[in-house]
């Protein structure tokens, strides 16, 4: 049952006005503008009856601050007025509402002009629907989403989160179930969004399997963490794939007003290139967006090792699909100070390997061996380490390693399946290769 909002200071006339109305609404009265808008704060009723005089606050002052309260200016508004001042009445719908009654109430009259207020308004709302909702999920739109962010960041003191939201691998899903299956994947993702947002917030999706929220008046980093967890959580629980209790990941980018942007197309940047680094970092994760483009949240204890992932794809823009990651020394240094600042909270287990050539006379090497030499222990490091190992070439016949999460003895292993590689490709039969194995310590300058 809808529920209209009486405002009047005279208890007679509101007595009279919820005999008319409360067999076919719900009513709530207040005896003041200032009480009804306190009441406003809390809930929105689907029409309000306002009375034009009244003591503090008049009618027409109320309704001016309704016009200019985003959470509020939507709300249908029929003003209630004396019958000998019908241009009280006239000057109220020129500030906005949608009607006037006046006293005393006529019941037919006023059934017929509050319904027909109503049905308007209810044609309104199918309309912005067909306009302003994604036909498939009934979200929002990009359009709606747009309009409604930059209204609730059109003052001075608003702020809240936006959040990009990404399906990890949902081509997968579309190639390996197909895309009736896939659609019926966005439409449970959109029911779980739904569940996350509140009255005055926004879910919207953009496109395909993107999707974009926005949570008002909340701008604080542990609020808006548990959010986060809590949507991570509520894919991974209620949208399974079919046969199987694994549940679909999704990765987010957060960006928070007004600090990562005052407006739609700002925030919506900035939080893209967060997301960008979720589905960087392992996915199923969310970032914060950072102005200096480093990672600046993580989403739980254990995901150094993708930070440090991310970290050097930023500096090398490698594909590290077939092996150890291969970076300048000078980049090598900035990944050593990351680990020393997360070894311990990520409990990384990290070893050094420092591969030299030598001749095997123990003479100098000479510069065209030494330059071939190079290359293909270059070559050979890359490919016989794992993903996730770190090498550099710290002089013309030296490359130095970080094996991620080894011990000295699986170290020893591997430099041992290196320098064997490469010896097997040693045509000239000149060049040695030895090594050195040395547990990465937390203190000191380590390169």
């Amino acid at each position: 049952m809808m529920t209209i909002l009486i405002v009047d200071d005279d208890n007679v006339s509101i007595e009279a006005i919820k005999d008319i109305l409360s067999q076919d609404y719900d009513t709530v009265a207040v005896n003041s503008a200032e009480e009804a808008l306190k009441y406003l704060k809390r809930e929105t009723p689907d029409l309000i009856l306002l009375d034009i005089i009244m003591p503090g606050m008049d009618g027409f002052e109320m309704m001016g601050r309704i016009c200019s309260d985003n959470r509020m200016k939507d709300i249908p508004v029929v003003f209630m007025t004396g019958d000998d001042d019908k241009d009280e009445g006239l000057r109220g719908l020129a500030l906005g509402a949608m009607d006037f009654i006046t006293k005393p109430f006529d019941p037919k009259t006023v059934r017929s002009r509050i319904e027909k207020v109503l049905k308007v308004e209810g044609l309104r709302h199918r309309l912005e629907n067909e306009a302003y909702r994604d036909s498939l999920t009934g979200l929002w739109n990009r359009k709606y989403a747009v309009d409604k962010v930059n209204t609730l960041l059109a003052s001075t003191d608003a702020r809240g989160a936006a959040f990009m939201v990404d399906i990890d691998n949902f081509k997968g899903i579309n190639d390996t179930y197909g895309h009736s299956f896939g659609d019926e994947v966005l439409i449970k993702i959109a029911h779980v969004l739904k569940d996350m947002v509140r009255l005055n917030d926004v879910a919207c999706r953009i496109g395909g399997d993107e999707f974009f929220l926005y949570f008002d008046g909340i701008s604080s980093v542990d609020k808006i963490e548990g959010i986060a967890k809590r949507l991570i959580s509520s894919l991974n629980r209620n949208v399974k794939y079919p046969g199987s209790m694994q549940g679909v990941g999704g990765s987010i980018g957060i960006a928070i007003a007004p600090y990562d942007g005052t407006d739609f197309d700002s925030l919506y940047l900035n939080a893209d290139k967060a997301l960008y680094i979720s589905k960087k970092n392992g996915k199923n994760v969310y970032r914060f967006y950072s102005g200096d483009n480093k990672i600046h949240e993580v989403a739980d204890e254990d995901d150094g090792p993708k930070e440090l992932r991310y970290l050097i794809e930023l500096m090398n823009n490698q594909d590290p699909s077939k092996g150890a990651y291969d970076v300048e020394y000078r980049d090598f240094g900035n990944i050593v100070s990351f680990i020393r600042r997360n070894i311990v909270r990520n409990k990384m287990h990290v070893v050094y390997v420092l591969f030299t050539l030598q001749m095997k006379d123990g003479g100098n090497i000479p510069a065209e061996i030494q330059r071939e030499g190079i290359a293909r222990l270059e070559c050979t490091v890359r490919n016989q380490l794992r993903m996730g190992d770190v090498a550099a070439k710290c002089s013309a016949s030296q490359i130095i390693t970080m094996l991620m999460n080894t011990t000295e003895s699986d170290a020893g292993l591997a430099a041992e399946r290196v320098r064997r590689r490469f010896m097997q490709n040693e045509d000239g039969g000149k060049l040695d290769l030895i090594y050195d194995i040395q547990e990465f310590e937390t203190g000191g300058t380590d390169v």
